[in-house]
């Protein structure tokens, strides 16, 4: 029978027990009385002798134990480590304040952008645990791991590297997580409005709008963008193709520059720059254009009136001015940017013609003073003079290459074929086509006329439109 004073506490999950003598010193409290209680309750795995004989030995010598001792430990095994989902790419939405401490909301980035070969996630695989024994004998299992799940989607691979695997961009562009997949799309993808819920967008890549661009938003991409609505903003650049199914109508704020190709259902009230075609289906009215390609109106009745429109090639419509006489100036046949070029050359080169003009004056004054002095010259006066003398041939070898560019910009700022105005339908009093030198003002209506200028023409011919 166990010893009345030895007492052995075992703790819930019966892994540890704890031994303790109450009441006065009794010498007869021995190592082997508490094995002997140790062996009335079962306990026979992890019992520490050398703990027993020190809590004894310390028992002897204090003749007491006022605090227990852990004489028996189990086994815990090995702990079950739980896999888990490392996200590496930054959080998107993030509102900055300015100095008056208001919120920008207008600037949120909404979206998470991953370059390819980006490493978006590290899934961090589960180690399932090794069994215990607990003070009885009794073997305890490990816990089953949890291992969230996570699935590589659209344009993601999976790259195994030991105890984790990666999930890697295969391509550039908008990465999306859900609960269980994440993916990457090359297409920005705004569903509704651009406006203060999406904040501006800048993006490098094709975005695709289903709603309308809102007043005061801005879009800078580097690819083409689709816009399902309208547009009601000028402040848009992008270096792809403009696609808008609705219309725009900035009401003349900002400008909309395009790259490429602009396609849209109407332009009203607008300022764009657009180096390729421009396609509207059914008007542009009011509107300050220019474009490096053609203009095509294709619906009936389509019609062009208003503003100043400059093309590099053809413009067509069906009708082209009002019956109201609205002025509308159309310059056809010239580069834009070439032809800005061409007027800050020839700026750039009067004002270098102007310095050379000073600068001969003042090698005319030095070869006049070297003869005066007979070459017996300082030779702090030569440095002066050779100094003199490469300004003077910089400014003369640029005044050359100027006047070679300022040539070459004055051929090629206009197009060298054949170029034309078509109305389909009627050609209004009150529009004025300018063409290189030549400005023809339409005074009387013309119905259904092709207006065609060719450069070794000075005027233009005027020809039934035949539907051709």
């Amino acid at each position: 029978m166990a010893h009345e004073k030895i007492h052995i506490t075992v703790e819930k999950d019966n892994m540890t027990a704890r031994l303790r003598v109450r009441g006065t010193y009794d010498p007869t409290v021995t190592t082997s009385a508490v094995r002997e209680a140790l062996n009335e309750l079962g306990i026979s795995y992890g019992v520490d002798s050398d703990a027993i004989e020190k809590a004894i030995e310390q028992y002897n010598a204090e003749q007491k134990m006022d605090e227990s001792t852990v004489i028996v430990k189990g086994y815990r095994g090995k702990e079950t480590v739980d896999g888990k989902i490392e996200l590496l790419i930054e959080e998107s939405k993030h509102v900055s304040i300015d100095d008056s401490g208001k919120a920008d909301y207008r600037n949120i980035k909404n979206f998470i952008t991953a370059n390819q070969g980006q490493v978006l996630v590290r899934h961090h695989l589960p180690v399932q645990g090794e069994a215990g024994m607990n003070i009885y004998g009794d073997q305890v299992p490990a816990r089953e791991p949890k291992n969230p799940r996570l699935d590589a989607g659209i344009n993601v691979s999976i790259v195994q590297k030991g105890t984790f695997n990666e999930y890697v961009a295969d391509a550039k562009g908008i990465v999306s997580r859900n609960k269980q997949i994440i993916e990457v799309n090359p297409i920005l993808q705004i569903a509704g409005n651009v406006g203060i819920e999406s904040g501006n967008i800048k993006y490098d890549g094709d975005v695709e709008i289903s709603g309308s661009v809102d007043r005061g938003s801005s879009i800078l991409a580097s690819g083409s963008v689709s816009v399902g609505g309208m547009i009601e903003s000028g402040s848009i650049k992008l270096s792809g193709v403009l696609n808008v199914k609705g219309g725009i109508n900035t009401k003349s704020e900002g400008r909309i520059l395009v790259n490429k190709e602009l396609i849209s259902v109407y332009i009203d009230n607008s300022k764009l720059f657009v180096n390729g075609d421009i396609t509207v289906d059914r008007s542009i009215t009011i509107s300050n254009i220019i474009t490096h390609g053609s203009i095509f109106l294709k619906d009936q009745h389509s019609t062009i009136s208003g503003g100043e429109i400059l093309a590099y090639h053809s413009i067509t419509a069906d009708i082209i001015g009002s019956k109201a006489e609205i002025p509308t100036v159309i310059t056809i046949g010239t580069h834009f940017e070439r032809n800005k070029q061409v007027v800050d050359i020839t700026k750039e080169l009067e004002d270098t013609k102007k310095e050379f003009e000073r600068l001969t004056d003042e090698m005319q004054k030095m070869k006049l003073f070297v003869q005066r002095m007979r070459n017996k010259i300082t030779e702090e006066k030569r440095e002066e003079f050779r100094l003199k003398i490469q300004e003077y041939t910089r400014t003369k070898q640029l005044g050359e290459k100027l006047e070679k560019d300022a040539k070459e910009l004055r051929m090629s700022r206009f197009n060298p074929a054949e170029v034309a105005v078509t109305a389909r339908e009627i050609l209004y009093p009150g529009v004025q086509i300018h063409y290189r030198g030549h400005v023809e003002k339409i005074t009387a209506p013309i119905t259904k006329c092709v207006i065609r200028f060719r450069p070794s023409q000075e005027k233009p011919e005027i020809e039934a439109f035949t539907g051709d």
